[in-house]
């Protein structure tokens, strides 16, 4: 039997080199599915302390600072290359999508994910966070923890990442396994036992936190639910989130499980447990969420927590929980953890059917994996070790018919549903595929078999004869004669062997071989190939390549016409016609040479010299030329042509090569002879032309025929190509024109001169027109011509009137003409004008004084006076109006010299200036305004810096108003403006302002009169502010306008007044107390409803009444008080009483005991 497990490590190994998923960098391992993508940290956590490799798509989102420590390496930085997880959640591309990439599910770059565990109170954790070093080092755990990633596997399609650590006596072993064609992951977590005691009360919490597509948003808000809890439907724990945001409405991140020790929770205060014990989460004492269809929107972090219970010394555990990147897959993803077959290592789903020869099984183990929180049997007992317990052994050999066996679980807590799997065994035949046919070979040559079958069968080759190995499925084959393989795959579990064959036929090597290694020919010209082959007698198939130029590719003898001329190297290819792949080959270089060329067009030379030729062609071909006089050397490839006289010649070049044809070419030489050279000069003015004639001596248009070139030509030459034209240069001085007459032949041309020295036709004087000062002599400077004679007109102030620069000193303005003259040319002309301008004097008026804020008027005289040309300039100018003009406006306020400059345009000047004094304008001052009440004077003074007098305006309540210090009484508001005058009689005003207030007034009652008991409130019409009584006596406060008067005696109080500017006023009131009382009644009244319409008694110092009646016509007494205070009202006996006229009669006493009566008649009115 062959070593399966070693043949199955070979398969594995080239399956993980075809598919590189995963690798190990660093101490991190990085998962790398179609649509999925995972970094795992040294501590077992999703989110890797190196940046990711290249290939990977890690996006680091906004406001992430942290920067993690790298156990292995020994330092702490952030990168945007750091991973946790992403996924591609459309499936369409990590650039496909609006927006393109989704797979932020929770940070790559500063990932917020880890899980903890507890056994017998002592709690460890594992945390991306952990990692957060803040300039300190750390390993990722906190506890006992310890580990570190181990390896990966990559395998059919299945990446898988193993970490392994341990918390004291607890292994742990961490699997992360991802199928690189799903949107999701699930992780295998094995607990053993390695010490000799149980481990009781084992929790283990697995977190995350989903800030899904925070990189997209920028927000870590998530809508977290609560989706399945225990019990539940399919036995399912499931915790969702879901980004929120128009970037993340597709990010689902899902934590779930098939397992009946998990709950899911949702908690909403930082990452890890945050000081929580595991079993206080487990047990739903904490203040996480449990509840199933529970939702919260916020940063919050969600998890599994496993309640583990004991494990005994030696047993192992384990749990599968599932990270679901898309909903989709939910249901595949939830299956992946749910218990499963273990068939010999080999895992199977429920329902599937085992073919025991297909997989080659001796024994088989079956288990159920992740199954140990089920109490497990199985049905029916054959063939089975036991019926309970996760695992059975069955002997392949015994299972000869079809065999399904029914496996239960029952949760052993109660928190699940029971589950059922079914798994089917059959012995059935099986086949294999042998690729190969029959086909042939050579001696020497291999064929690699191609055998496909089921990979754990034994395989078996005969005979063994040029077989690699023949023990293996596909060997390489490589027989030495005609020989039938067979090869015959066969399975251990006693199910019929199956066989298949094939012929590989084998013949000797063809030898061939060729007349000539190479073949000479030239170009256009056939010539056969041979090739002879042995052994001779058998058939052959014959290709030539490359086909180039051949007569035939198939046959032994083409032939080979070259179109061009080098070496082709042709090869034949041999083989029996019966047996296509075992050949013979050889090669023949065909050899070509094509024709030659004379490189060296035909020539024109001139007599006496030579022509080199240049020809192109084989070396290996012989050449003649023909005539041979003159030529040097008559066999060369570059021979040296001097013909000895002038004419036309024709030389015949042929070249020669065996079994070839001659190549024939000729070449021409034309010889011509050498003109003689001439010299023309002539002077003329610009704008005029010259005839001029170069022809050479003897020639004309059939003999010696010569061809004319002037440089330069046109415009100025009228025909540059003609010896005899007309010359017309463009510009002045010297020009020369080489004409230059060649015959046909080159190197064989004369050059004539010809020079042509151009005057101007025109002359310039400077300067044209200038002013000048009378007296000053002038410099007049010409542009001309040495060879022109100058006239100057008139010739008064003239140094040399026949002289183009001279000096000119005219005594008046005039106009000059100079005249310059050349034989042949027109004369020429130009003039200059003179103006010539006074010397001036001026005269500003002498010194003055101005007074402080004036203005001076000054004039400059100049003379002479009849000249109107004369151009201002005062300084300084910056209190002037005008600094330009003869009449100026001065407001300095300092003394000043002002000059004034007078000059022409000529630049002819004078100055005169005048110093101005300052008188001061600003020397009086007066006291400040006053205020008055009416009635009131003040003495105002007024003072000055310089003797001055002074006049008020208006001089109305003044005392003087020439005077410095009237008395001023007004009546009125009044401003006075006085004006101060300096001796200077500089003038200087100041404004002084009266405010005359208003006058104080109070107004009281003369007398008043108060009977016992009364008081009088005083009144008084004031427009005062302030006031004081007295005497105070009797009054309630003599301090105010209106104060209460109650005087024991007669008293005459004062009061004075004051306004608020201090303006007073006094008055006074007699208050006269009278000892008496008073009572009086009104002799007429109307009834009516208010209390004011009774008919009441008046009465002043009265102390009560003793009675008070009134009586109708009929003497009846219609009304009686003695309440002073009470009036009648009109009516008797509630009845209104009519109109008419009634008697009343009083009695009272006063304070002082007086009895008074009173009797009268009243007029009731209706």
């Amino acid at each position: 039997m062959i070593n399966k497990r070693f043949f199955l490590s070979i398969i594995l190994c080239v399956l993980a080199i075809n598919q590189s998923m995963a690798q190990m960098l660093g101490d991190c391992v990085f998962l790398k599915g179609k649509y999925v993508e995972i970094g795992v940290a040294p501590n077992g956590g999703y989110g890797s302390t190196l940046p990711a490799p290249g290939t990977y798509h890690p996006n680091l989102g906004p406001g992430t600072t942290f920067n993690f420590w790298d156990p292995g390496a020994g330092t702490a930085s952030i990168s945007a290359n750091f991973l946790g997880f992403v996924a591609d959640y459309g499936r369409d591309g990590w650039a496909v999508g609006v927006p393109g990439y989704f797979g932020d599910f929770y940070l790559p770059g500063t990932p917020q994910e880890g899980w903890a565990i507890n056994v017998n109170g002592s709690e460890s954790e594992a945390y991306i966070p952990s990692y957060n070093s803040f300039g300190l080092p750390s390993t990722g755990f906190t506890g006992t923890l310890a580990g570190t990633n181990l390896a990966y596997v990559n395998s059919g399609g299945i990446s898988k990442g193993i970490w392994k650590g341990n918390q004291g006596a607890l292994g742990i072993r961490q699997t992360t396994i991802l199928d690189t064609t799903k949107l999701f992951f699930t992780v295998n977590v094995v607990l053993t036992n390695t010490g000799a005691t149980p481990l009781n009360n084992i929790y283990y919490l697995r977190t995350v936190d989903p800030d899904n597509e925070q990189t997209q948003s920028g927000d870590f808000t998530t809508s977290n639910t609560i989706t399945y809890q225990l019990p539940s439907p399919g036995n399912r724990v499931l915790v969702s989130a879901v980004g929120i945001g128009a970037f993340a409405t597709n990010a689902y991140l899902g934590l779930g499980t098939k397992d009946c020790r998990a709950k899911s929770v949702i908690y909403d205060f930082g990452l890890d447990p945050g000081g929580v014990s595991l079993p206080s989460i487990y047990n739903e004492t904490s203040t996480f969420h449990y509840t199933q269809g529970f939702n919260l929107v916020s940063d919050v972090g969600i998890g599994l927590v496993y309640n583990i219970g004991t494990i005994a010394p030696g047993d192992s555990t384990s749990l599968t929980y599932a990270y679901i990147l898309n909903a989709a897959y939910i249901d595949s993803a939830l299956d992946a953890t749910q218990p499963a077959f273990q068939v010999n290592s080999l895992s199977f789903n429920s329902g599937d059917t085992i073919n025991l020869c297909t997989y080659n099984f001796d024994t088989v183990l079956i288990s159920m994996g992740s199954g140990s929180f089920y109490h497990w049997h199985w049905s029916p007992s054959t063939y089975l070790t036991d019926t309970n317990g996760v695992a059975n052994v069955i002997s392949a050999d015994s299972i000869n018919t079809t065999m399904t066996y029914t496996i239960t679980g029952v949760n052993v807590s109660g928190a699940c549903d029971t589950v059922t799997y079914f798994l089917t065994f059959v012995h059935d035949t099986f086949n294999i595929t042998l690729n190969n046919h029959d086909t042939g070979i050579c001696i020497g040559q291999s064929i690699q078999a191609s055998v496909v079958g089921p990979p754990l069968l034994s395989y078996s080759w005969s005979p063994t004869t040029g077989v690699s190995n023949p023990i293996i499925m596909n060997p390489i084959l490589t027989p030495n004669v005609t020989t039938t393989y067979t090869v015959t795959a066969s399975s251990s579990s006693g199910c019929p062997p199956v066989s298949k064959h094939f012929t590989i036929n084998v013949a000797q090597l063809p030898l061939v071989t060729m007349d000539s290694a190479v073949v000479k020919t030239c170009v256009g010209v056939p010539v056969p190939l041979h090739a002879t082959v042995s052994p001779a007698g058998v058939p052959y198939t014959y290709s030539w390549s490359p086909g180039t130029n051949l007569s035939s590719t198939g046959v032994a003898n083409p032939v080979v016409t070259p179109a061009a001329a080098g070496d082709v190297t042709y090869t034949v290819t041999v083989s029996p016609s019966a047996l296509s792949g075992c050949i013979g080959r050889e090669t023949v270089r065909v050899h070509t040479i094509g024709d030659f060329t004379i490189n060296t067009p035909d020539a024109n030379i001139c007599l006496g010299r030579s022509v080199t030729l240049n020809v192109t062609g084989s070396v290996e071909m012989g050449y003649t030329w023909t005539p041979a006089t003159g030529v040097v050397t008559s066999t060369s490839m570059a021979p040296v042509i001097t013909p000895a006289a002038w004419g036309s010649y024709t030389y015949t070049a042929t070249g020669s090569y065996a079994n070839c044809p001659d190549y024939v070419h000729v070449f021409r030489i034309k010889v011509d002879t050498l003109g003689i050279a001439q010299n023309y000069r002539d002077t003329i003015c610009l704008g005029q032309s010259v005839a001029v004639d170069v022809t050479v001596p003897g020639s004309n248009a059939t003999t010696n025929y010569y061809h004319y070139q002037w440089v330069p030509g046109a415009p100025e030459v009228a025909n540059d190509t003609m010896p005899n034209t007309v010359v017309t240069p463009a510009t002045t001085g010297v020009h020369t024109y080489i004409v230059t007459a060649s015959p046909t032949a080159a190197n064989c041309s004369v050059n004539d001169l010809v020079t042509i020295k151009v005057l101007p036709n025109a002359i310039t004087i400077s300067p044209i027109d200038t002013a000048i000062c009378q007296g000053q002599i002038v410099q007049a400077i010409g542009t001309g011509d040495a060879l022109f004679t100058y006239q100057w007109l008139p010739t008064t102030g003239i140094a040399g009137p026949n002289s183009l620069n001279t000096t000119l000193a005219p005594d008046t303005s005039v106009t000059y003409i100079i005249r310059a003259s050349y034989p042949g040319c027109p004369d020429m002309f130009a003039t200059l004008h003179l103006d010539v301008q006074p010397n001036p004097t001026v005269y500003v008026g002498g010194n003055r004084p101005l007074c402080q804020f004036d203005t001076l008027h000054i004039h400059a005289a100049v003379a002479p006076a009849w000249y109107s040309g004369y151009l201002y300039s005062w300084a300084p100018s910056a209190d002037l109006d005008n600094s330009t003009s003869a009449n100026v406006v001065f407001d300095g306020t300092i003394n000043t010299t002002l000059v004034v400059t007078v000059t022409t345009p000529a630049g002819c000047k004078a100055k005169d200036s005048a110093l101005i004094t300052i008188q001061p304008g600003n020397f009086a001052s007066i006291i400040p305004d006053a205020s008055f009440c009416p009635h009131d004077s003040l003495i105002v003074t007024a003072s000055s810096t310089v003797a001055a007098t002074y006049a008020w305006h208006p001089a109305m309540y003044v005392s003087d108003s020439t005077s410095g210090a009237p008395v001023i009484k007004p009546i009125a508001d009044q401003t006075y403006t006085i004006v101060a005058t300096s001796a200077a009689g500089c003038k200087d005003t100041v404004y002084w302002t009266a405010t005359v207030y208003p006058g104080a007034m109070i107004s009281v009652p003369e007398s008043v009169t108060l009977y016992a008991g009364e008081t009088f409130h005083i009144e008084p019409i004031t427009n005062c502010s302030s006031f004081t009584w007295f005497p105070i006596t009797g009054l309630d406060y003599p301090y105010i306008a209106n104060p209460t008067a109650s005087p024991d005696v007669s008293t005459l109080y004062i009061v004075t007044a004051t306004t608020e500017h201090g303006c007073k006023a006094i008055d006074s009131i007699y208050v006269i107390r009278d000892e008496g009382a008073i009572l009086e009644l009104p002799n007429a009244f109307t009834p009516g409803g208010s209390t004011n319409n009774k008919f009441y008694a008046i009465d002043k110092g009265m102390a009560h009444l003793n009675y008070f009646r009134v009586y109708n016509r009929w003497g009846n007494v219609v009304f009686e008080t003695k309440d002073i205070n009470e009036g009648w009202d009109g009516s008797w006996k509630g009845e209104p009483q009519p109109f008419g006229v009634y008697v009343y009669n009083i009695q009272g006493v006063s304070l002082n005991g007086k009895i008074i009566n009173k009797t009268g008649n009243v007029t009731l009115l209706r």
